[in-house]
């Protein structure tokens, strides 16, 4: 699927790719896609533009095995189901908005990556280890400003940048590991 337009609005679903994972999902310009979810069933190739999703987001099938490389910045303003391994921008990464009624679950061991030094992945609101390891590599933000949110059920969490917890919990069963 190539997504060459600015907007894509929907009042139900948006699903792109298969669950075979044969095929891609390629930006061909900054764009933004606003449904009650939006789905990714096959890789994402950001080809440095930026991907807002206005509403739920689901990334990646049952497998694990896909991933979003190439993105300028991401940002999701509801729940975030997260089946990816790694998702990978130049910018921002931001999961959630500040009114906490959203949520970030993991469904496999992943790793968000935002390259630019400042660059930071966001996490405003409660996230959900499912017992999978999370790594960020570049800077973390963990809860939003009320301070209410947790991150909890982790297998492991590492941050390779500065950690900002917001959090009232983080737990993990492994290790957590935060910055160089």
């Amino acid at each position: 699927t190539n997504i060459n337009t600015t907007a894509v609005t929907s009042t139900g679903t948006q699903t792109y790719g298969d669950d075979d994972g044969t095929d891609t999902i390629t930006l061909g310009v900054d764009t933004t896609l606003t449904a009650l979810t939006v789905t990714f069933n096959a890789p994402i190739v950001g080809q440095a533009h930026s991907l807002a999703i206005t509403g739920n987001a689901v990334f990646g099938d049952s497998t694990g095995d896909d991933i979003a490389t190439g993105l300028a910045s991401l940002a999701v303003s509801g729940t975030t189901a997260m089946y990816m391994s790694a998702i990978t921008s130049t910018g921002a990464q931001t999961y959630g908005d500040t009114d906490g009624t959203d949520t970030i679950t993991l469904g496999a061991d992943t790793t968000l990556t935002a390259l630019d030094s400042g660059s930071t992945v966001t996490f405003n609101a409660p996230l959900k280890g499912e017992a999978h390891s999370l790594d960020v590599i570049g800077n973390a933000v963990f809860g939003d400003a009320t301070g209410d949110d947790t991150a909890t059920d982790l297998a492991r969490l590492t941050v390779t940048g500065t950690t900002n917890i917001n959090t009232t919990a983080v737990t993990s069963t492994g290790t957590q590991t935060y910055g160089d």
